[in-house]
């Protein structure tokens, strides 16, 4: 394959995920260098309609918080964010929902929406 790739005019979702997992793994096997994979392979993901992005690996777990109540604690997958979700102490029927960053540079990377109104960030555009 050259180092250059062709790319071709296709309709969103022109290429179903099982036919992008064979294409890819024919890919894969293929005696060619990384830098012509990775750009073949982008294509076709592309071709899906999907979007190509780095995935932040969320985890979430739940423990027992001040006074044994129980607490979430959700890891964001982004250095230094952590989200926290407990019962409120001076409210007993509310909810708390905490946000704590490490640094200024973490707050930045931040949206928060309630009731899919902005409370803080920067607008997002899925479209």
């Amino acid at each position: 394959m050259s180092s250059t790739t062709r790319t071709s005019k296709l309709t969103p979702h022109a290429v179903t995920d099982e036919d992008a997992l064979n294409r890819i793994c024919a890919i894969i096997n293929r005696d060619t260098t990384a830098a012509d994979a990775r750009a073949a392979v982008a294509q076709i993901i592309a071709s899906t309609g999907r979007p190509v992005l780095p995935v932040c690996q969320i985890t979430a777990r739940v423990e027992p918080g001040e006074y044994e109540l129980p607490c979430a604690i959700v890891d964001t997958g982004v250095q230094g964010v952590t989200v926290t979700v407990h019962q409120s102490l001076i409210r007993s029927t509310g909810i708390n929902i905490e946000i704590d960053t490490d640094s200024d540079a973490e707050l930045e990377t931040l949206t928060v929406q309630l009731n899919d109104g902005l409370i803080f960030g920067k607008e997002q555009h899925t479209n």
